[in-house]
């Protein structure tokens, strides 16, 4: 199933945007599509959409690292992981019916919205690849392992992809060109639990923990995933190292 989501605004700085179909025509044209439908709902209900594919009573994860190219091979291999996970969920008696794996094409260079320098931002990004997500649902803790483990195997052949291609989607750039350090970082919004402030945001880790201390010097804010400052190392709550 391939989805794309699109705002319809018209963007006043941005008065000659691409059509969707433009956007997405490299992408689509050497797809066969069986069947295609459009929604067309107001901003404000946007959401509601989401509503079947996150319901109550699930225990839920939210992971998913960058690769740099995809191809037949690494889609096949990620669709017996996606198989073999619902089986070994299934076969633990539990109920992985609202679990997906999305593949988040990106346009090259972001279309020139990303920054020169690793250093220019929080999260480095100046070498940027496709993002993957893998959006697990189960009903029972007994089961926490199975997904995490699945979760770990994504990675793997998402890494394992990344060392066999040294080129990546890099600044600006309308192709593709060599990424500086041979690195994508985690997209933050989809940390995986056993990630490090490393595999996320790079050499800022300990900028950032600086400007936690200096802005938040007590740790009065320290829910999810916490930078290692003074205060929240002296408070206990530090896990971003």
């Amino acid at each position: 199933m391939l989805t794309k989501s699109r705002f319809d605004v018209v963007d006043q700085a941005n008065l000659e945007r691409k059509s969707s179909e433009e956007t997405f025509l490299p992408l689509l044209a050497n797809l066969v599509l069986e069947s295609s439908f459009r929604y067309t709902v107001p901003f404000a209900n946007l959401t509601l959409l989401g509503d079947d594919f996150f319901p109550t009573g699930y225990r839920r994860g939210f992971w998913g690292p960058q690769i740099k190219q995809v191809d037949e091979t690494y889609l096949n291999k990620v669709d017996r992981a996606f198989e073999d996970f619902v089986n070994a969920m299934l076969a633990k008696g539990d109920t992985p019916s609202t679990s997906t794996w999305v593949l988040q094409y990106m346009l090259p260079g972001l279309n020139g919205h990303i920054p020169e320098s690793d250093i220019d931002t929080a999260w480095p990004h100046s070498s940027i690849g496709h993002q993957t997500l893998f959006d697990p649902g189960w009903r029972n803790a007994s089961s926490d392992g199975v997904a995490i483990v699945f979760n770990e195997l994504l990675y793997d052949l998402a890494n394992q992809r990344a060392k066999s291609t040294p080129s990546a989607l890099h600044n600006g750039s309308a192709g593709v060109k060599e990424c500086y350090d041979g690195r994508l970082y985690h997209y933050p919004n989809y940390i995986k639990p056993s990630a490090s402030g490393i595999d996320v945001w790079g050499s800022n880790t300990a900028r950032l923990a600086t400007l936690k201390q200096k802005y938040d010097p007590d740790c009065s804010i320290h829910n999810g995933r916490v930078f290692a400052s003074q205060g929240c190392v002296f408070r206990g709550y530090a896990n971003i190292f």
